[in-house]
């Protein structure tokens, strides 16, 4: 006994392993065994293919073998079975592939199929193991187990991926009329039953559907009967595509006297009667003419199937099966229509989901189902596992539910996007760059920057944008969406070096959030959060109003000792159309960054006044109130403090004013003796220092004491003021 197992798609054997296994070594195996979809694996002798798939759907064939090896004595009838046939379902193993490779195209992804390849006259594997095989022959055996254990693998990957399952078991019939035998496990004489009969839940549970029918009578309110025979079922999905079934709303039970198969072995078992497991079922008894009898019908058919039952989970099920599992690009550079270049060697197909997991590159989408107009992308993901960045280029694709960076590299795409819903675009890892246009189509979009996120391109539509996550977002380009824009949190900078980095609309700082960059920003404009123009330094150009809000903050900072040059020693808003309005609670908070000092008596720059235009008001704008921050942070130093006040023309000014120096008074009670008393005027909270010197004609000034005022009058004693001749100078440290 041997087994060889192939692990290329196509049906490509490549024979690894040849050894003795028990039949139960063989199922422990199969178990443990890791199955790439769309790759096909042998059992042994080849007897038993299995084509592994990622979508919830099964089919199997188990009547349309051709193999008749030695080593299996033929069946014979042995009274056991009363249905007991070798006749072959001729073609039913080549429409289990057509099947299999249409599906794949259709979807993107692949069903599970299992064929045996022995003849019926070997082997039934769509009878109990009693029945099935003759005189428990062991190489039937291991093949009837073989055959029954994939369907089980399949079933629990299909369950484990997405919870839901549907298995099909794929036959041929030649009776007389032509059409679609499907089999629930309901009799011929139980279809004749009228709906409300069947209604009842006691067929529901004897039926292969048992578990839809309880999913859809709690989801829809619909009775049993409209999923079996109703107008959506899949009887009706059939015959709406040209292919009689029965039952259906026109054949609603087979017809007195007419043959039916109501379902076997397998549907009784790996469905969700008895078990109501998550896995329903059902048997295909397929007419001959104009389904299995040529290449061309087998795919017909094989398209129609996958078209029902696209309605059938989509609308059932909940389950859009492109999204079933993603489309993985595995690699680096490449074209997209290039199916090597893909996981499984299957082309995605318009609404997948892809997956960029692979050591990255430039990719090329030149696949017309993903591309503007003709297809979509579901979403667009990098993975946590990427090895590297990609570059996406070419043709532009539409979107449904966004693009996300996982991976730890940066990543860009480069194409031209269209939104088709509503939907959030995520640098939740590494940085996400977008070079391309981008289509709102009247949708909002949401900008996760929990890494930093640049927007390259222009936004374009009526739909609002939202920033959200810590992180940096950066809107280079002149975008002309009219939407609201709200950034809820991190920093947004506009950056853009013509047009408008928010479109038209309004722009929003939420409390916590903070507005920024060097760029323009149409308005209105309000500040909940803070503002802080540059990166960290620049003018950020506001063209329709701009309103603080409560206690909304302007982050200004200085940059150079120096009053010249706004937007390289310190930054400013620059307010162009509209008008200002300040809340009472409005803070500007004042930071001294790169060559700047803060204010210090030992710095000549700070032993004087200046005064900065920290909002310059364009000449037809308004300063609602002519006022400026009555509230300011960081705003007072020993040599000095800050204020903020307006100009003739509104423009609001940050001040600053040099702390008085001390008045040293003239009268010294005590010269001439040892205790000489020296006295000044002060301002309570400020440091002083007290100076001596013996001679004026040098620099040789020594501390005589420190004292902190709580005054307005500062009094130290010289305690050796008779021994010589000393002056004395009072300073702030």
């Amino acid at each position: 006994m041997g087994i060889s197992i192939v692990y290329l798609c196509r049906r490509l054997p490549i024979r690894l392993l040849a050894a003795f296994f028990s039949t139960l070594f063989l199922l422990s195996l199969a178990q443990a065994q890791t199955y790439q979809p769309g790759q096909a694996y042998f059992g042994r002798s080849n007897y038993i293919e299995y084509i592994s798939g990622d979508l919830p759907v099964i089919f199997s064939a188990p009547h349309g073998g051709a193999l008749t090896p030695s080593e299996i004595p033929d069946r014979l009838d042995d009274g056991s079975d009363p249905n007991f046939t070798t006749v072959t379902d001729s073609n039913t193993a080549e429409t289990a592939l057509a099947l299999q490779t249409v599906f794949s195209s259709y979807y993107g992804h692949c069903p599970h199929v299992i064929i045996c390849q022995l003849k019926r006259s070997k082997i039934d594997c769509n009878r109990s193991l009693a029945q099935g095989v003759y005189n428990a022959n062991s190489y039937a055996t291991q093949a009837w187990n073989e055959f029954q254990n994939f369907i089980n693998i399949s079933s629990n990957a299909a369950v484990a991926r997405s919870g839901i399952g549907l298995y099909i078991d794929q036959h041929g019939q030649g009776h007389t009329i032509q059409r679609l035998e499907l089999g629930y496990l309901l009799s011929a004489t139980q279809l004749s039953y009228s709906d409300v009969t069947l209604n009842q839940s006691s067929y529901r549970i004897q039926s292969s559907i048992r578990s839809l029918g309880a999913l859809v009578a709690g989801k829809f309110n619909l009775p049993f009967s409209q999923i079996l025979r109703g107008s959506n079922s899949f009887g009706a999905l059939m015959v709406a595509r040209g292919y009689p079934s029965v039952p259906g709303p026109d054949m609603p039970d087979p017809g007195a006297g007419n043959a039916y198969f109501d379902g076997g072995y397998n549907t009784d078992v790996h469905s969700s009667h008895g078990s109501a497991g998550p896995v329903d079922g059902l048997q295909i008894e397929a007419n001959y003419t104009g389904v299995r009898d040529t290449s061309a019908n087998r795919n017909a058919y094989a398209l129609a199937v996958a078209q029902a039952l696209d309605y059938f989970f989509t609308n059932y099920y909940g389950l859009d099966l492109r999204l079933a599992a993603p489309c993985v690009w595995a690699g680096g550079s490449g074209k997209c229509a290039t199916a090597t270049n893909w996981a499984n060697g299957i082309l995605p197909v318009a609404g997948n989901y892809i997956l960029f997991g692979g050591s990255g590159g430039s990719v090329n989408n030149n696949l017309a189902a993903l591309t503007i107009g003709s297809g979509r992308i579901y979403t667009m993901q990098f993975a946590a596992n990427a090895g590297g960045s990609y570059t996406n280029f070419g043709n532009g694709i539409s979107l449904v539910a966004g693009i996300t960076n996982f991976s730890s590299f940066p990543q860009i795409v480069s194409n031209s996007l269209t939104l088709l819903a509503s939907q959030t675009f995520s640098a939740a890892s590494s940085p996400l760059s977008l070079f391309g246009n981008l289509i709102n189509s009247g949708f909002d979009l949401k900008l996760n920057a929990s890494a930093s996120f640049y927007v390259n391109s222009v936004i374009s539509g009526s739909g609002g944008l939202f920033k959200s996550g810590g992180g940096s977002l950066f809107l280079n380009g002149p975008s002309t969406y009219s939407g609201t824009t709200t950034n809820m949190a991190g920093l947004l900078l506009a950056n853009n070096a013509s047009g408008s980095a928010n479109g038209a609309g309004a722009l929003w700082v939420n409390a916590g959030a903070l507005l920024g960059g060097a760029g323009t920003v149409s308005g209105p404009v309000f500040i909940a959060g803070g503002i802080a123009p540059g990166n960290p330094m620049g003018m950020l150009t506001i063209t329709n109003g701009l309103t603080f809000m409560n206690a909304g903050s302007y982050f200004w900072s200085l940059a150079a000792n120096s009053t010249d040059s706004p937007g390289s020693n310190y930054n400013q808003v620059v307010l162009s159309g509209g008008n200002l309005t300040l809340s009472t609670n409005a803070i500007l908070v004042i930071n001294f960054t790169n060559l700047a000092s803060a204010p210090a008596t030992t710095n000549a720059f700070w032993r004087v006044p200046h005064t900065w235009k920290v909002i310059s008001m364009a000449a037809s704008t308004i300063n609602s109130g002519m006022v400026g921050f009555k509230a300011l942070a960081n705003d007072t130093f020993p040599a000095g403090k800050f204020v903020s006040t307006v100009d003739y023309q509104g423009n609001v000014l940050l001040n600053y004013l040099p702390t008085p120096g001390p008045t040293v008074s003239p009268s010294l009670p005590g010269a001439g003796t040892s205790d000489v008393v020296i006295s000044w005027d002060s301002l309570a909270g400020v440091n002083y220092q007290l100076l001596f010197s013996t001679n004026l004609a040098g620099d040789n000034w020594q501390i005589l004491g420190n004292v902190k005022a709580t005054g307005t009058n500062v009094s130290l004693i010289d305690h050796s003021g008779s021994l010589r001749q000393r002056f004395y100078r009072v300073v702030i440290p």
